[in-house]
Order: C-alpha cells, then structure tokens, then sequence
C-alpha cells in the first residue's frame, strides 16, 4: 500500500466521522440540508454527501457549519479514534517509507525486502 492510499484511508474515515457528527447535530437543531446548503453556497445534494463522509469538508466549510450549529468546530472530530488499521497504516506505514527511502544501496534494500516478506509470511 503506497503513501497516499494510507492517507486515503485515514482520510476517508475521518470524513465519516465528522460527516455523522454534521448530521446528528443538524437534526438535533431542526436544520434542514437546504439550510446548511445555502449556508456553504452549494446544493442539498453535497451536504448529503458530506454527511455520507463521500466527500471532503473544507476547514472554511466546517467553520461556516460550526457556527450556524452553535458548535465549535472540534465538535465534528469529538471521538474520533482511528481503528487500529488505519493507524498502522497510515502512521506506521509512513515511517517505513520514510526510512526506506533513507537507504540508498541497492543490496541493502533488497535485503529489507527479504527481511519483511519473511516477517510477514511467519504472521500468516
């Protein structure tokens, strides 16, 4: 798994998150999503897939709905713990790259691809 399909990952988790969060709080204040629509200047149909976690708030966006929903905007992130996969390979992973990449003979490389293939058939 490459560096930006980690990141994906977290990414498309956190989206879900904070997109369950906008829904529970906008029922819970009686917000249609017309409302919150109009508010960011985009249709109905975008807020539906924001709260789907389909499609990625902005920071100015979050701030504009955090406001109308009298939340501050770390309201949409409360509770939120990555699964133990996501970390792994969103945080974990990243550090392997990164030291990977630091090794620069070719023979040594090989060798630590050796070294974690035979690691990983030993956990299978």
């Amino acid at each position: 798994m490459n560096h930006d399909n980690r990141r994906d990952i977290l990414a498309d988790s956190i989206d879900r998150h904070v997109g369950a969060r906008l829904r529970e709080r906008r029922l819970d204040m009686h917000k249609t999503q017309s409302v919150m629509a109009r508010l960011l200047g985009v249709s109905f149909e975008q807020v539906q897939m924001y709260e789907a976690g389909q499609s990625h708030l902005s920071a100015p966006a979050l701030f504009i709905l955090a406001r109308a929903l009298d939340v501050s905007p770390d309201y949409f992130y409360a509770g939120y713990v990555p699964s133990d996969a996501e970390f792994q390979d969103a945080i974990v992973g990243e550090g392997l790259d990164e030291a990977f990449a630091r090794v620069q003979a070719p023979r040594s490389r090989r060798q630590m691809v050796v070294l974690v293939r035979s690691l990983g058939e030993r956990q299978a």
